[in-house]
């Protein structure tokens, strides 16, 4: 668990995208921060609910002045000449979290990757949980974002390999030669059958491919590599091409009675009323709402 202290107070104006919070240790050498998603002025500060049921600290945030990345047309960064420690560096102040399992800085999982066998980055461009829809709807119209941040995360890591999961009958296109000097495995998941995304499904189904001399290198793959989602890549191209740090992300909200589904790009820290209004409400009272999907997620 990481814990935070906030550095802004009631009536301070916020910029999108300043940071308004930090980690209270350092882990692994690295601090992770937490960026304001939108400009305004600070009406409060205190306790909030938590998904969980338990208690935390919320920094509430009136919207009002000029945003500084939303609607603005970013230059790309000449990111190709970075060194690793700028990569680092770019990948903890934006406060990219690698949410493939549970919501982790990936600056400090990056950092804290000491093994000699296993350096791979596994990107998987589905969803693990069939209720959900995100990471495969970011994987369909994100993928040069996807592709340039699963480089990012390699060279970040001094990794020994990359490795694409996809889906059976994927239309996804990979050269091998677009990450270089890295070796590349790419293999298809039958994601009709359940489980078929989750780390040690990943890790089997890499181990029983590997047969060849030339790929052999892959079988060292263990928990200790690096496994990504879609939108934490996207998270890293932002941060690490574009400089902007996380304050949006994509959430696919469903249910029998809502009267629309969307998968929409949000603000962090949007609420879920404000969620269910843009689906047009609730046909009627509904018994629960659950986040994370039906398999692993929890009734809020």
């Amino acid at each position: 668990n990481i814990h935070y202290k906030c550095i802004v107070q009631e009536n301070d104006v916020v910029k999108e995208g300043q940071i308004i919070a930090i980690s209270t240790k350092e882990n692994e050498g690295i601090r992770s921060y937490i960026h304001s998603s939108v400009p305004g002025k600070v009406s409060s500060v205190g306790e909030c609910l938590l998904p969980s049921g338990k208690k935390g600290t919320a920094v509430k945030i009136k919207t009002e002045g000029s945003f500084s990345y939303l609607g603005k047309s970013l230059p790309e960064t000449d990111w190709q000449w970075f060194s690793k420690e700028n990569f680092l560096d770019l990948i903890s102040t934006k406060g990219v979290l690698n949410t493939f399992s549970q919501a982790v800085p990936l600056a400090q999982q990056i950092s804290s990757c000491t093994i000699s066998k296993g350096r791979f980055v596994i990107a998987r461009l589905f969803d693990e949980d069939p209720s959900r829809m995100t990471d495969s709807f970011v994987a369909e119209n994100f993928l040069h974002e996807i592709l340039v941040g699963t480089k990012i995360v390699a060279r970040t890591l001094e990794a020994q390999g990359i490795i694409f999961i996809l889906p059976k009958k994927s239309d996804v296109q990979l050269k091998e030669d677009d990450f270089t000097p890295y070796p590349v495995l790419v293999l298809e998941a039958d994601t009709s059958k359940y489980p078929s995304g989750y780390m040690q499904n990943i890790i089997n189904l890499v181990k029983k491919d590997v047969h060849s001399s030339e790929k052999n290198t892959f079988s060292f793959i263990n928990k200790k590599s690096i496994f990504c989602d879609p939108q934490t890549l996207v998270s890293v191209y932002d941060a690490a091409v574009l400089g902007k740090p996380s304050v949006e992300t994509f959430v696919h909200v469903t249910g029998n009675w809502l009267n629309s589904a969307a998968i929409m790009k949000v603000r962090i820290g949007t609420t879920i009323k404000d969620l269910v209004s843009q689906c047009g409400g609730f046909k009627n009272q509904p018994a629960k709402i659950i986040i994370n999907g039906l398999l692993h997620g929890s009734a809020v």
